[in-house]
């Protein structure tokens, strides 16, 4: 495998679409700025804009294999500078390519690049740069379509709630309707003890379907 001959500047950053109240999806890219060099430090494209092969992946960890997003695109580089909207490259052979809100559901994220070298235009045969770049928080705001996919009935114990997550405190009075409920979704666990009381509950609002069996024990109710 070749070594590769360019370097990856300290420029780079990392961004989201700017995004108002009313708009009705998160977008599903991100935005990307980078800066490259030879091993030299010779600006890449320098003078005369060059196009190269660029495969982008994002990561778990700064030195794990596993590959949670990968894509290929072609990028023109101009005095070193690029800019690019990843979520809309090809896909690099068999390699995994979730979509970038599935990516970033874990704690840290980790970008690496590779540049092709020039001689074949082919990135797969270059080594990736190091170190890897952390994406910090902003991509991570791609878990708000969570919140913003959530309709009547979409909260459920087995994918949504955190065992002993709900305390009374998190609950408005009055909030919990059965609309709100999935059929059979409400099990013990899911109840933090002395969580659920009278004023959290709409009146005639809980049905038993509501409820699965054993779900409401005596030391979740509150006194």
């Amino acid at each position: 495998m070749k070594r590769t001959l360019l370097a990856l500047g300290l420029l780079s950053a990392l961004a989201l679409p700017a995004t108002g109240f009313a708009q009705s999806a998160v977008p599903l890219n991100i935005s990307y700025q980078g800066r490259v060099t030879t091993a030299a430090g010779t600006l890449l494209g320098l003078g005369t804009p060059v196009n190269r092969q660029v495969i982008f992946r994002i990561y778990s960890g700064p030195t794990s294999t596993t590959i949670l997003h990968s894509e290929r695109q072609t990028v023109t580089i101009a005095d070193g500078e690029f800019s690019v909207l990843l979520g809309v490259g090809d896909p690099v052979g068999t390699e995994p390519r979730l979509a970038l809100d599935a990516a970033f559901l874990g704690a840290q994220r980790y970008l690496g690049i590779t540049v092709d070298n020039g001689n074949d235009n082919d990135a797969l045969n270059d080594i990736e740069i190091s170190p890897r770049q952390q994406i910090v928080a902003t991509p991570f705001a791609f878990r708000s379509r969570i919140a913003e996919g959530l309709a009547d009935n979409a909260l459920s114990s087995a994918t949504m709630i955190a065992n002993n997550a709900i305390t009374g405190v998190k609950l408005a009075d009055n909030a919990i309707t059965s609309a709100k409920i999935t059929n059979l979704s409400i099990v013990a666990e899911d109840l933090a003890d002395s969580s659920i009381t009278s004023a959290k509950i709409a009146n005639s609002s809980v049905a038993t379907i509501d409820l699965a069996d054993a779900a409401v024990t005596a030391a979740k109710l509150g006194s």
